[in-house]
């Protein structure tokens, strides 16, 4: 879920948004319709999968659309005033009318079933309810929760306050295909701990999975490979998140010459970067024989990057940088097995 990434003054909406945006009347701008934005700029983008909120839109008889949060490739998220509580804000995600099936719904249902003493319980959003709207091509659920950084027994003074901006400036917005999309807000940056959110990605751990999870050049060789996969994934993805954010690049592009996910080079990178696999982890995948033979010899018409790992890491030097290559190497592991447990890691 993405949203706008400058602050500034009312209605907190981006500079390039604001240069993009054209006077029509005292009240209201227009973006210009020629230039993509938000959603639009998704892989796969089609306007007829979202919902066409309108500010100011009320959802249940509940919910009145406020401002737009952020955005993703299977939804978008708006504050909305709770008129059934006194001075209460919700964030309410609409989903695509594609998502047939819906696998975050179940999880936040199991997460608000359990009775839980730990002290992480906090740190796991919860849902509020969830509910269908009827949209011009479709059904699309709903999901309501609490704005992110804020509990029932904080202030909501800022909402409030977003809220007269938003009346007093409305926001630049876009009409295209038949539907208004607006920038998203960023709202104030405030200190607080992290919490789990966004579960579109969870699966429940009793049964094996073999479907594509994670963003493409996340993904972990055995769900590359189709093979089954549990929990080591979420090492793996750990990794490729503490190395973006550190080295603020990604390890491994993924891309072919014309700028699209390609499993042959993500798999090159990866024998550059971790080495051959073990035969005994190939042989375990019928699709690995389109990359290498029985003998564990790469056969794909791609070539093995001069890369590795330690060439990859540009910001350390000496034992810092022998540490973190340590640390990484405990969670970059062909074989699931091989990677490091959470206990084992931290």
């Amino acid at each position: 879920m993405r949203s706008s990434n400058l602050l500034l003054g009312p209605p907190f909406i981006s500079s390039k948004a604001r240069a993009m945006a054209t006077a029509t009347s005292p009240d209201l701008q227009r973006l210009d319709p020629s230039v993509l934005i938000e959603e639009e700029i998704v892989p796969g983008y089609k306007a007829e999968d979202y919902y066409p909120v309108h500010v100011g839109e009320i959802f249940k008889q509940r919910y009145k659309t406020i401002g737009k949060l952020g955005y993703g490739s299977a939804s978008t998220v708006w504050l909305c005033r709770d008129l059934d509580k006194q001075n209460e804000f919700k964030a309410l995600k609409l989903y695509i009318n594609r998502s047939k099936v819906h696998r975050e719904l179940p999880i936040y249902e199991h997460i608000n079933s359990l009775r839980s003493e730990h002290e992480g319980r906090n740190h796991v959003r919860k849902l509020i309810e969830a509910f269908e709207v009827q949209g011009p091509h479709g059904r699309h659920i709903c999901l309501v929760h609490e704005p992110m950084g804020m509990s029932l027994d904080e202030d909501n003074s800022v909402f409030t306050d977003l809220e007269r901006q938003a009346a007093e400036h409305p926001s630049p917005c876009k009409r295209a295909d038949n539907r208004t999309i607006y920038p998203s807000w960023l709202l104030p940056l405030r200190p607080g701990l992290p919490a789990i959110s966004d579960l579109s990605e969870a699966r429940f751990g009793e049964s094996d999975h073999t479907d594509h999870i994670m963003p493409d050049r996340y993904r972990a060789p055995e769900v590359i490979l189709g093979m089954p996969w549990s929990y080591p994934v979420d090492t793996w993805s750990l990794a490729m998140v503490i190395w973006d954010l550190f080295e603020g690049k990604p390890m491994l592009p993924a891309r072919n010459p014309d700028g699209q996910y390609s499993e042959r080079y993500h798999l090159a990178q990866l024998v550059a970067i971790l080495g051959p696999p073990p035969l005994e982890f190939i042989q375990a995948s019928e699709r690995s024989k389109r990359f290498w033979d029985s003998d564990g010899n790469w056969i794909a018409e791609v070539p093995i990057p001069n890369i590795s790992l330690d060439t990859a890491e540009t910001r350390l030097d000496g034992k810092e940088k022998d540490e973190f290559l340590a640390f990484m190497r405990k969670m970059l592991q062909w074989k699931p097995e091989d990677r490091g447990s959470c206990h084992d890691i931290f």
